[in-house]
This record gives C-alpha cells, sequence and structure tokens, in this order.
C-alpha cells in the first residue's frame, strides 16, 4: 500500500512526512525535491536522495541536479536529471523498507524513462510514501514553466492508477486537519515498519 499527500501548496505536507520517517530514516530510499533559495528570493529545484531531509537549500555555483532555474526567462529546465538521477535512485530504491516520492505529479512525468521506473517502483512490493502535486497545481506550475498541458494528462492518470491498481490511498492535507493525517501517517508507518529495528 501506498500513502500520499496533497494540498494546497506550502501548508507543511513534506515537513510533517519527514517528521514523521526521521525514526527510519536509514531504511528509506527515493528522492526529494529541495527548493533553492538566493537570499530571500525561491530560484528553483534541485533532485536529491531521500537521505537528504532539508526542504531548503541554498543556491550555490555548484549546486548539482537542478531540473528548474527560475534565474532566467523563460525558467530553464532540465529533464535530463530525472532521466539519468531520478531514474538511478529509483532503481536503486527497489526492495527498501519504504520509498520517499516527494514530489510526482508534475513535469517529471513528462520524461519516459523516468515515469516508466516510477511506474514499476509504484507496482512492486515497496510501500512508498509521498506528497502527490494537485492537478490544478500542475497546470499552473508546468504553464508558467512552459511545459506542455500534457502533464495535467500524466498527472490525472498516475492518481487514477495510484488508487485503482496500486492500492495507495491519496489524503488530502490542510493545516487545520494536521493532527488527523500525522496520525494517518504514523499508522501506516507503524503497518510498514513492524517488527523491524528503528534508531
Amino acid at each position: 500500500m501506498h500513502l500520499f499527500l496533497e494540498g494546497p501548496v506550502r501548508t507543511g505536507k513534506s515537513t510533517l512526512i519527514r517528521q514523521c520517517i526521521a525514526p527510519y530514516l536509514h531504511q528509506i530510499r527515493g528522492f526529494s525535491c529541495q527548493r533553492l533559495w538566493l537570499g530571500d528570493t525561491p530560484s528553483g529545484y534541485r533532485l536529491a536522495p531521500a537521505s537528504e531531509m532539508a526542504l531548503d537549500a541554498p543556491l550555490l555555483p555548484n549546486t548539482p541536479d537542478i531540473f528548474l532555474s527560475y534565474e532566467s526567462k523563460p525558467p530553464k529546465k532540465d529533464p535530463s536529471v530525472f532521466e539519468s538521477l531520478g531514474t538511478m535512485l529509483l532503481e536503486q530504491a527497489k526492495g527498501a523498507p519504504l520509498i520517499l516520492l516527494d514530489e510526482i505529479g508534475g513535469s517529471e512525468l513528462l520524461v519516459p524513462a523516468f515515469r516508466k521506473k516510477l511506474y514499476e517502483v509504484l507496482s512492486g512490493p515497496s510501500p512508498c510514501i509521498g506528497v502527490l502535486k494537485l492537478a490544478s497545481k500542475a497546470g499552473s506550475m508546468s504553464k508558467a514553466a512552459g511545459y506542455p498541458g500534457t502533464v495535467v494528462e500524466y498527472n490525472l492518470q498516475i492518481r487514477q492508477d495510484l488508487e485503482e491498481a496500486f492500492n495507495g490511498e491519496i489524503c488530502y492535507f490542510e493545516l487545520e486537519h494536521r493532527g488527523e493525517v500525522k496520525a494517518r501517517i504514523e499508522s501506516f508507518l507503524k503497518s510498514v515498519f513492524s517488527g523491524r529495528q528503528t534508531v
């Protein structure tokens, strides 16, 4: 079974997941997307291994694996990050006790090799936890970044597949229901790691 949170941006979905999975971090594989900052200005996103728990990082001259940069107009996109590092992280995650996918449902689905590997992971035996981008947000962000409209179609398809084919649960997150969602995540993690040794 898989558990994914969706909801408004900047409400703490990824933060909550990281708080809950922290005791099991050494057993978790997968990836996360870090928001990059240049001073007080959001400047892009990079792909990072699940072991890198920080959601935000400074943009440095040698920052690797940036897949979206706002430093130019239009924004600079580098889908090869998902084709190379993204597929590698997903391949390495196979068979892990838990896989972090934070987040999916956006432009990464336009990369055939990554999408194929993602579906292999979701159809495999390892449970996954993560954030699923809202379809409406996928559309607006994709338009702003210059991606084709097919991102929304892929988003709708993967959420349908999650629930109907991969025995997944999509949980809507709002700040006023944070306690309930936290309890749901903790219950999910207990079922995943029952009998396993934690740190």
